[in-house]
C-alpha cells in the first residue's frame, strides 16, 4: 500500500520546498494540518485538461483527519487562489518518528476542479489492480469505492464546497507564517 507524508518528502518533481504543520482540536476538525509551498520544481503539473494544479509558489494544503477514511488536499496557486481538492480515500492516518502524519492510500482518488466545478474518481485501475493482487481486503476494497462515491456526491453539495473553502483558506492562513 502506498504511503503519502504531509511534508511531500516522496512527491516526485518537488525539489525545493517549506513545509509546516499543526495538531487541531476543535469542534470542527480534528487531526493534522500540513502545508507546503513549492519552491522549486523539475517542470508544472498539468492535468488530464492540461490545466496547471501545482507549480513553483503554489501550496499543498493537507488535512489528515484522526476518524475519516479520507483526507483532504486542497491546491492553491502562486495568489493564493484555490486550484483544486484532492481527496485521498485511505486506510488509515498515522504520525512518523519525527511527528510527520502520513497515510496509507487506498488508491481511489476523488478530484474537484475550480475551474471546470466538475468532479473526477481516479485510479479504478489501481483498486482493482491491488485487490486482483490481494494487498487489500475485500472490506477494503468496498470500503474505498462506497468512499469515493460518497465524496464524488459530497462535492456536489455547496455548503461542503464551501466548508472546504473555509477550512482551507483559514489553515493557509495560520501555516503559512510558520513555513520553512
Amino acid at each position: 500500500m502506498p504511503y503519502k507524508y504531509a511534508d511531500a518528502r516522496y512527491f516526485p518533481g518537488l525539489i525545493k520546498k517549506e513545509y509546516s504543520q499543526i495538531e487541531v482540536k476543535n469542534k470542527d476538525y480534528s487531526g493534522y494540518v500540513a502545508l507546503v509551498k513549492a519552491i522549486e520544481v523539475d517542470k508544472p503539473y498539468i492535468n488530464d485538461k492540461g490545466d496547471k494544479y501545482f507549480d513553483k509558489g503554489y501550496y499543498m494544503l493537507e488535512f489528515f483527519f484522526n476518524d475519516k477514511k479520507y483526507m483532504v488536499t486542497t491546491m492553491f496557486d502562486e495568489n493564493e487562489s484555490i486550484v483544486e481538492y484532492y481527496i485521498d480515500v485511505i486506510r488509515n492516518v498515522y504520525v512518523e518518528e519525527d511527528g510527520v502524519p502520513y497515510q496509507d492510500d487506498l488508491y481511489l482518488d476523488v478530484i474537484y476542479s475550480y475551474k471546470t466545478k466538475q468532479t473526477v474518481v481516479k485510479d479504478e485501475d489501481e483498486l482493482e489492480e491491488a485487490y486482483d493482487m490481494n494487498k487489500i481486503s475485500d472490506e477494503e476494497y468496498n470500503m474505498a469505492i462506497k468512499m469515493a462515491e460518497l465524496m464524488e456526491e459530497e462535492l456536489k453539495k455547496e455548503e461542503t464546497l464551501n466548508y472546504l473553502e473555509l477550512m482551507s483558506k483559514k489553515y493557509l492562513k495560520v501555516l503559512k507564517p510558520s513555513l520553512k
